[in-house]
């Protein structure tokens, strides 16, 4: 990430929300999340080139692969400015009960599918939250602070 990087912004290295900076709660307005998503029990299932060469806890995503992604959806709402996205991948038969885990973390779920890599991202937007509501807010709108990245990836994708 941070060769990725380079001069254009900051890494911060640790457990899914812990080494972030308070000071942006409530005001990212894009949140990708790389969380591992395969089943526990389909780990051995996969093909060499990922079960061989991937660390296994970048693959595996618990019981039914939503673990991590429950992690991430209940933190999110905090870190979101209002109208930020979170956005997290996750297998075609894991669509409906992904969807279910970002709209019970208080967000709008959606689902993209690409085709051409065979990926579906389930997108949760946060809402427009009240003066004084439980999640601090910028103090002038949307910060522009641009977006934060938990986990790692990378490279093409489709354009939608």
């Amino acid at each position: 990430a941070r060769r990725n990087v380079g001069g254009l912004g900051q890494v911060h290295e640790g457990d899914l929300f812990a080494p972030l900076p308070e000071r942006l709660l409530g005001r990212v307005d894009v949140l990708l999340a790389n969380v591992p998503y395969v089943p526990s029990a389909d780990v051995e299932l996969l093909p060499a080139e990922a079960r061989v060469h991937e660390p296994r806890v970048a693959l595996d995503g618990g019981g039914d692969g939503l673990d991590v992604m429950r992690r991430v959806a209940v933190e999110a709402p905090r870190w979101l400015a209002p109208g930020g996205s979170l956005l997290v991948e996750a297998s075609e038969r894991q669509r409906g009960a992904a969807v279910e885990v970002l709209r019970g973390a208080g967000l709008s779920p959606r689902v993209v599918v690409c085709e051409e890599l065979y990926a579906t991202v389930v997108i949760g937007t946060a809402g427009a939250r009240a003066p004084g509501g439980p999640w601090p807010r910028p103090e002038s709108g949307r910060a522009g602070l641009g977006s934060v990245e938990i986990g790692s990836g990378g490279g093409r994708g489709c354009d939608d």
